[in-house]
């Protein structure tokens, strides 16, 4: 819902290191039908990587010396529009693949969401609401499930008979999503924004995060911003008691910063920006964003 409030054409990409040597890249782009108040198309790619990892066997505990890879892969076309000078909305269809190996699925799936944008004393707000993966279940299929059975027929003891393995499928996990945030200081050389979002994914806990980015634009360089940001994150599903170990007093996870640089030389036209976001996630390690966007 929010590209209805893009004013020109936009791409973006960003790249995040995950644990356990694993990444997601994303890229999309955008293009508004006219100006704005009108209809504004997208496109999405986007990728999990696993990487290559060792099998390991009953029989070879420590490894086979084989490896086997294993990603996500979605991409989508969204339509916005932005319906009064308050309310947006938008959707995407997209599709959605998972491959293990030699043995892959996919579905379709739709995202919907909308943006109500006003005022709270005299400064920009904003709510937004969405609900995400509503479609269909990815059963997977490919030539890992395929087996050779010996024939039980004693008179052809040479003859095989090929069967392929069925699994069973499963959903997309739904997810319903709040966001909301307001301009706490709005000046031309300085902006505060807060922040705070709410998730319920499906069959899991509620998750909730909240954040703020102070944007700076010197005065002696025109054009240029800079934006400082931090945050925390809570997740009830990620805390958890073992052995008498009680996981939840790591007290970092979920805490975040980053920054950025930006150039805009003017409201219309050419800008570009770069920005970095760091998360600790306890015990896992911590995870670093890496995104560019373009906009002329």
């Amino acid at each position: 819902a929010g590209l209805a409030l893009m004013r020109g054409p936009r791409v973006h990409v960003s790249h995040m290191d995950y644990v356990a040597g694993t990444s997601y890249t994303w890229a999309g782009a955008a293009l508004p039908l006219g100006g704005l108040g009108t209809w504004v198309v997208g496109a999405q790619v986007g990728g999990f990587n696993f990487g290559d990892q060792p099998v390991y066997t009953l029989e070879e505990p420590d490894g086979t010396g084989a490896e086997y890879s294993a990603s996500t892969f979605v991409g989508g076309l969204s339509l916005a529009m932005n319906v009064t000078d308050r309310f947006s909305f938008g959707g995407t269809v997209k599709m959605v693949q998972e491959t293990f190996q030699n043995v892959s699925g996919r579905t379709m799936a739709v995202d919907v969401g909308t943006n109500y944008h006003t005022e709270i004393a005299g400064r920009p707000f904003r709510a937004a609401f969405s609900i995400l993966n509503l479609g269909g279940e990815i059963s997977l299929r490919g030539s890992d499930l395929i087996r050779r059975l010996p024939n039980p027929d004693p008179s052809q003891p040479e003859r095989e008979d090929q069967v392929e393995l069925s699994t069973q499928s499963f959903p997309l996990p739904i997810m319903f999503k709040v966001g909301v945030g307001w301009e706490a200081l709005s000046t031309p050389q300085n902006r505060l924004t807060l922040a705070g979002e709410f998730w319920q994914p499906q069959q899991n806990n509620t998750s909730t995060a909240f954040g703020a980015e102070y944007v700076f634009s010197p005065t002696g360089l025109a054009g240029f911003s800079l934006a400082l940001r931090g945050g925390y994150t809570y997740e009830p599903d990620r805390s958890f008691t073992l052995n008498g170990v009680n996981f939840e007093d790591e007290a970092s996870d979920g805490l975040s910063f980053g920054g950025g640089i930006a150039y805009r030389p003017s409201e219309e036209g050419f800008s570009i920006g770069i920005d970095y976001a760091y998360r600790d996630l306890g015990l896992l390690g911590s995870s670093g964003l890496f995104s560019i966007s373009i906009g002329w």
